[in-house]
């Protein structure tokens, strides 16, 4: 260092020799990989009842980007049901009031393996689920009609 002179280094850094940038690197990868989690199980997810259609009810819905919203139009109120959709995927909503609306989250309907619904996306891992076809099943207090 004296003279002008300075100090030779192989390009090794740390008492391993890994490069700085190849170090920096894995360890972002380990952080994100730990960011990723299991979504957690809910009670509510079962296989969808093997029932007939009796009737079609005045419901209008509509699929956002990361929601489902729905509004009663019909001339009746409805108690506890879950709306399903897509003959797999379930979601438990305390009733719905005549001209009542709810929206409710694509990630929280669940099928009976606890997956939940895929909307796609740009950086989607993997294929969205296939088209919206919202069903609903009223529960009553002899059980589950």
């Amino acid at each position: 260092m004296r003279n002008g002179r300075t100090k030779e280094t192989d390009g090794r850094v740390g008492a391993r020799g890994l490069p700085w940038p190849c170090a920096a690197l894995f360890l972002s990868l380990l952080l994100a990989s730990a960011c990723h989690s299991t979504p957690s199980a809910r009670p509510y997810a079962r296989p969808y009842p093997d029932l007939k259609q009796s009737e079609v009810l005045n419901i209008q819905v509509v699929r956002q980007a990361k929601a489902i919203q729905f509004t009663n139009t019909t001339a009746r109120a409805f108690g506890p049901s879950t709306v399903w959709v897509n003959a797999r995927f379930c979601q438990p909503i305390d009733g719905l009031g005549i001209g009542e609306s709810k929206t409710l989250r694509m990630k929280d309907f669940r099928d009976e393996f606890q997956d939940t619904f895929r909307g796609g996306g740009f950086f989607a891992v993997e294929p969205p689920s296939g088209w919206l076809w919202p069903r609903s099943k009223r529960r009553t207090r002899m059980g589950n009609r």
